[in-house]
């Protein structure tokens, strides 16, 4: 009796089928992590790189312009973040940023402009709110505008600070991310963004170039109030623009930076003149920007890269002529009716050296007669608080009638050339009197270049 059950349950279970193994959990998703802290002493080299075709349609009365443009530009420059053991307590951090080389083209005309090789520290404010500060190292300066540009653009200084990735997530996971310190160097904003986001999807992870790669829409909001003064010109700005477009984000998840980052968008543009008349403008700007961050020997060779400079031709339409200055050289405002003026601040404020061209028209027939008559009323400015005296200058447009001036510290040279029959125009260079035997030497060569513009057709 004993020996029954057994069987039955041994004949059973040669019958039943084999315990099937429990069903597999689903495999975890991986999640990557995205630090963008920069690593202190680490120099980092950024490579910018836009083109931008913009339509600009100007709603004057009876006679509306249109106008078509195209500019390109490519700006290297290396930061680097400073150890924070080292630095004042109230900085939340602190960098040193150097423009290698930035250069412009415009229409086909190349400019480079004044901030190669330019040294700025860089940092940031924590009390009592968080403020972005730029200041220029040693003793070189830049013009007001120049100065501004940069602070916008050293918001994402680094490509680390300023960029808010997600301190994690899995492919497929999307996010907003707040895109006003990329912003001025993606889209070339120059004002407020009250509304700047990118909503990116991590699509995928790349094993064999460790690069996380997110991709998705952007929005920037912009408010733009410039100056007359700002915008060197009779009229100030107001208006807004509003960029839509695509962009894609490439992070290395083994060196933890922002590897690659491409933008596409279309902007609309709107606003009026302000000032003594009001004109309405409109416009759109079509934008291809990449932007690109290299460590190691790339970056320790950029950071001791010196600094070049082209001569640029620079023409002065309604005198009608052109002058070639160096590329430090920057048109800057000076107030006087009529005068267009640049300036270089390449050895600081104390060694600036400037040229202001002015047209002149009047009865004189002679360059002798147009030239005692602008120092006449030039000595009379002076209202006896400077000096005159004699001096020779010749250059691209012949014999000048020149003389030398002085007023309050500076030192400097008029010179009246011959543009056409009674049409004239002075071209003045000056220095600080201390440095005026070594910038003297450079007035002839700067002369030397003047030449008549084209007649307009």
């Amino acid at each position: 009796m004993i020996a029954c059950p057994s069987i039955v349950l041994v004949a059973w279970l040669q019958q039943a089928p084999p315990p099937q193994p429990s069903p597999a959990a689903p495999p975890t998703a991986t999640k990557y992590e995205f630090p963008t802290t920069l690593a202190p002493g680490e120099p980092r080299l950024i490579e910018i790189r836009t083109a931008t075709s913009s339509t600009i349609h100007v709603d004057l009365p009876g006679k509306p312009i249109d106008a078509k443009a195209r500019e390109e530009s490519t700006v290297r420059l290396v930061d680097t973040l400073l150890d924070p053991a080292g630095q004042p307590k109230d900085h939340a951090w602190s960098g040193r940023r150097r423009v290698v080389k930035a250069q412009a083209t415009k229409d086909g005309a190349i400019a480079d402009p004044e901030v190669n090789g330019l040294e700025l520290d860089v940092w940031l404010d924590d009390q009592p709110q968080p403020q972005l500060h730029v200041n220029c190292r040693d003793d070189r300066s830049v013009e007001v505008e120049t100065l501004d540009g940069i602070v916008g653009a050293t918001q994402s200084f680094g490509l680390g600070v300023g960029i808010p990735l997600p301190a994690s997530a899995v492919i497929g996971d999307e996010f907003d991310l707040l895109f006003d310190a990329l912003a001025p160097t993606c889209l070339t904003t120059e004002g407020k963004t009250p509304q700047a986001v990118a909503h990116l999807r991590l699509e995928a992870v790349d094993p064999k170039k460790n690069l996380a790669r997110f991709k998705g829409p952007v929005h920037v909001e912009e408010i733009v109030e410039k100056s007359a003064a700002e915008l060197d010109a009779p009229f100030g700005l107001k208006g807004t623009g509003t960029y839509d477009g695509v962009v894609l984000l490439e992070y290395d998840v083994v060196a933890h930076r922002v590897a690659r980052i491409v933008c596409r968008c279309k902007a609309e543009l709107a606003g009026e003149t302000t000032g003594v008349a009001k004109v309405k403008v409109s416009g759109t700007n079509v934008i291809e920007t990449t932007v690109t961050c290299a460590t190691g020997a790339p970056a320790a060779s950029a950071a001791g890269e010196k600094p070049q400079f082209r001569d640029v031709p620079r023409e002065i339409a309604n005198a009608g002529v052109s002058i070639t200055l160096p590329s430090h050289f920057s048109k800057y405002a000076t107030g006087i009716e009529n005068a267009t003026s640049f300036r270089s601040l390449l050895q600081g404020l104390e060694r600036y050296s400037r040229v202001l061209v002015l047209p002149i028209e009047g009865s004189e027939k002679t360059v002798k007669e147009a030239g005692e008559a602008f120092r006449a009323g030039f000595e009379n400015s002076l209202r006896g608080k400077g000096t005159t005296k004699d001096a020779t200058a010749s250059g691209g447009l012949g014999a000048a009638s020149a003389f030398e001036f002085t007023q309050g510290t500076e030192h400097g040279l008029n010179a009246i050339f011959m543009v056409a029959p009674n049409r004239f125009v002075a071209v003045q260079c000056a220095c600080p009197e201390t440095i005026w035997p070594e910038r003297s030497k450079e007035w002839p060569k700067y002369l030397a270049t003047l030449k008549k513009l084209p007649a307009a057709k």
